[in-house]
């Protein structure tokens, strides 16, 4: 039987206005859903100082915590702004100093394990990364999900590896896959419109559409976090 590895990463999580759950709990139950009605594992990518505020709310560190059977938190920056405007949220897209990178990443790290979580995993917000912030990212987390469709992860050192993804929620295309494949779903949370890849009660549904095709189609599916892959 061909064996698919499934994971599934969530971006943008934090408790401030403006993109995020908008200080409110209600978009994660999506997290839930795909966990009791289909057995997914979710890492979440959380900013945990959104725009300089500390966006790690005690409310949303128990909800998180409470869930560690099927979600996982990773870092997704310090703060998702850019030093320069004209990277908007690109926050380490044009920080060119090893030493800088690592200030600021050892912060985030510093803010996740006051609020209880030992973060192993790394996006970079916006998606883009200067070298040498790529360079204290290889060295201070276990993995980077990074920008580029693949079924398999990269080893880059002896501590990171590079881990792709397959599919945002919204584009979603069935096809033949091979024993050992890797899948991983990309969507992020916010208000209502603000991105067309937003997970929701049409983006999940798909989900299970195509998890129902996998099992329909004989296909043996392992669940995963991203920090086990």
């Amino acid at each position: 039987m061909t064996k698919l590895t499934i994971a599934m990463s969530l971006d943008d999580v934090h408790y401030q206005l403006n993109y995020g759950l908008e200080r409110s709990l209600g978009n994660l139950k999506w997290i839930e859903w795909l966990h009791d009605n289909v057995g997914i594992k979710t890492t979440v990518f959380v900013v945990p100082k959104w725009h300089n505020q500390i966006s790690l709310h005690p409310q949303l560190n128990r909800w998180l915590l409470d869930r560690s059977e099927y979600i996982e938190v990773a870092c997704h920056g310090l703060t998702h702004k850019s030093i320069d405007s004209k990277f908007d949220s690109a926050e380490f897209a044009n920080i060119n100093s090893v030493q800088e990178a690592e200030k600021r990443l050892t912060e985030a790290k510093a803010i996740f394990k006051r609020s209880g979580f030992d973060v192993v995993g790394f996006k970079a917000p916006g998606w883009l990364i200067h070298p040498a912030s790529r360079l204290a990212v290889h060295g201070l987390f276990n993995y980077y999900a990074d920008h580029f469709i693949a079924r398999k992860t990269i080893r880059v050192n002896t501590k990171c590896k590079r881990v792709p993804y397959l599919y945002e929620l919204q584009k979603i295309s069935p096809s033949v896959y091979s024993d050992g494949d890797l899948i991983v779903l990309h969507a992020h949370i916010g208000p209502d419109g603000s991105n067309d890849n937003n997970i929701s009660e049409e983006l999940c549904n798909k989900v299970k559409g195509f998890i129902d095709y996998l099992n329909k189609e004989g296909y043996e599916l392992e669940f995963k976090f991203m920090r086990d892959l």
